[in-house]
């Protein structure tokens, strides 16, 4: 009878262990997949940091603690090293942080690293088609054609419509008695120049929520979903394919979709001209030569228009709320620049083009705030042909991803002291060459912003006649230092910028 039970118990144990067996063998064999390139800095003989399965060095990040750009200032904070080797799961990547190397990879060797790494979808062809995801020879092709409405004389032509514009923004501030959300309030502004601009069309956002202010919340939203889907686009590109993912929710590109075909075919109808984007694609689909040998179809034209209103709503947005946040935790300096607005303004009898170019203080006082909060706190580039990095027993091989820390660079107490601090007096004309490797808010080389004339004009613009009409206080509910949204690849505020505005 006893022997009977342990045949019995035998046969159980002998169930129970081939199980744990295999899941052994399994969870062994994913261990050793996940941590198949940990090596792979240590064999370079590059400095790195010691990364854990699953995540590599990017825990932080995945589980929402910090922001990508926080977590690469971390990482630039904790060497003195001119690279450092990263993992973001299971991938290498490379930390340039010497300003000279920057330069060498951004501009001087820019062959070698012409692609950024995020994903430019087969099956979201308007995604694929934005020029800031765009690859190879199709983007430098894209830039030379979508240049000219980036003109100056594009831009001072514009200038009678942007203050037009600035004048609503002007009667919204008005109208309000208690916080205004900052951030909010510009995004509004933006959303009305750029719909005229570049989507030919006349938007009210300061009265109600319409829906071209509504689905272009939705492509910056910092929910989940865009937290998710965007961050695969950056650090996992290969994924986006796989999953189907994309990175505009397909109700908003439908939207702006129709509203640009439709400005394009009205433009076509009544036989008007006003020498906008609407106008140059319509040019270049009557000649056939819109964007490539592969003929036109709508992702195609309308690919620049939402990439043109995705730069210029977020990186204008940005720019000036923070600049109003600034200013109104210093008095002296908000003081300082309104009197060289209103010294100018009545100097040129209006804001005209030439006023704005003379106003000395205020692009300083811009590009200390763009110094402190850039719009993109890094970029980064593929390396598309193995690069020998000089002065260095280093070859950066083709496919390995290098990131430049920008948020880091831009608060390194070496280069700027007393990085916290707002201080414009940084970016006068005789200070102003001694940054110019590290001062990178809109990249650096040809892939620089091709629009960065058009955001920094509206930027001043909206700047001028907010500070020239009201004096920007903080609220109780105003959060200073800045406090970043852990879920967004951009440099957001958490919970919004609340100022005060009273009507001088």
């Amino acid at each position: 009878m006893t022997s009977n039970y342990t045949f019995a118990a035998l046969k159980v144990t002998s169930w129970l262990v081939h199980p744990f067996l295999l899941l052994c063998i399994v969870l062994l064999l994913l261990y050793k997949y996940l941590t198949r390139n940990f090596n792979y800095w240590q064999k370079r003989a590059v400095p790195f940091h010691k990364p854990i399965p699953l995540f590599g060095n990017f825990a932080d990040v995945m589980l929402w603690k910090t922001s990508p750009y926080e977590w690469l200032k971390k990482q630039y904070d904790s060497t003195t090293h001119p690279v450092l080797g990263i993992y973001i799961l299971d991938d290498p990547y490379l930390v340039i942080n010497d300003p000279d190397l920057i330069h060498c990879i951004l501009v001087k060797n820019f062959s070698n690293f012409s692609d950024r790494q995020i994903a430019a979808p087969v099956h979201d062809k308007c995604v694929a088609n934005l020029l800031f995801f765009q690859k190879g020879p199709e983007w430098k092709e894209r830039r030379r054609k979508l240049s000219p409405i980036f003109s100056t004389g594009k831009i001072k032509s514009m200038l009678p419509t942007l203050n037009e514009c600035a004048r609503d923004l002007l009667e919204y501030l008005t109208r309000q008695t208690g916080d205004v959300e900052a951030k909010e309030m510009i995004a509004r502004f933006s959303t009305v120049i750029v719909a005229k601009y570049f989507f030919g069309s006349d938007v009210d956002a300061f009265k109600g929520d319409p829906d071209f202010r509504k689905y272009g919340r939705e492509i910056f939203k910092y929910d989940w979903r865009n937290a998710v889907v965007q961050s695969i686009f950056l650090f996992k590109p290969k994924w986006v394919d796989i999953f189907k993912l994309r990175f505009v929710k397909p109700h908003a590109e439908k939207f702006f979709r129709k509203v640009f075909l439709d400005a394009m075919d009205l433009r076509r109808q009544n036989l008007v001209e006003v020498g906008d984007l609407v106008d140059l694609l319509n040019e270049m689909v009557s000649k056939r030569e819109c964007f490539g040998d592969e003929g036109i179809g709508h992702e195609k034209i309308l690919s620049p228009a939402l990439q043109m209103y995705m730069a210029g709503y977020e990186t204008t947005s940005s720019a000036v709320s923070f600049t109003l946040l600034e200013l109104g935790v210093d008095m002296g300096i908000q003081n300082r620049l309104r009197k060289e607005i209103k010294d100018t303004i009545e100097k040129y009898n209006g804001v005209t083009f030439e006023a704005v170019r003379e106003m000395e203080y205020l692009d300083m006082c811009l590009r200390e705030s763009l110094r402190k909060y850039p719009p993109l706190g890094f970029v980064d580039r593929i390396c598309n042909l193995d690069f020998k990095v000089p002065g260095m027993d280093l070859v950066i091989e083709k496919g390995i991803c290098v990131m430049v820390p920008i948020f880091g660079l831009c608060r390194d107490e070496n280069y700027f002291p007393e990085p916290d601090k707002f201080i414009p007096e940084r970016f006068s004309k005789e200070g102003r060459s001694d940054n110019k490797n590290v001062w990178l808010p809109f990249g650096k080389g040809p892939r620089y912003c091709i629009g960065d004339r058009f955001g920094i004009m509206m930027s001043k613009l909206a700047l001028i006649h907010i500070l020239k009409n009201f004096e920007v206080q903080l609220s109780i509910n105003t959060v200073y230092p800045v406090v970043f949204d852990p879920k967004s690849w951009l440099t957001h505020p958490k919970g919004g910028l609340p100022l005060r505005f009273k009507k001088i």
